[in-house]
């Protein structure tokens, strides 16, 4: 999260949670509400952080969006969604940040 900060995010919520599934970080810069999904993989085995956003988890985190601007009487406003994947294990972590809609 200090990241975000550093690079001008205001954390909103963290970890919320609709019938839908969970929105790990909400934040915003500026005048855009940012949501933020977060993915680490230890090894890759099981592929790259990245490659875990799938179409189906893309479908999830809109309607999560959805719902969550709604409860917040937040329609209409600028948003997005990025996410941060992390792959390594201690020092050697690499993290990469996307944004994706």
């Amino acid at each position: 999260m200090r990241y975000l900060q550093r690079s001008g995010y205001l954390i909103l919520e963290t970890n919320w949670h609709c019938r839908w599934g969970e929105l790990d970080i909400v934040a915003r810069q500026g005048q855009e509400l940012v949501f933020i999904e977060v993915k680490f993989r230890s090894s890759n085995r099981c592929g790259l952080a990245a490659e875990s956003i799938t179409r189906r988890k893309l479908a999830s985190l809109g309607r999560s969006i959805d719902i969550y601007l709604k409860e917040k009487r937040l329609l209409g406003t600028m948003h997005r969604l990025d996410a941060i994947c992390l792959d390594g294990v201690g020092k050697s972590v690499r993290m990469h940040h996307y944004k994706l809609i």
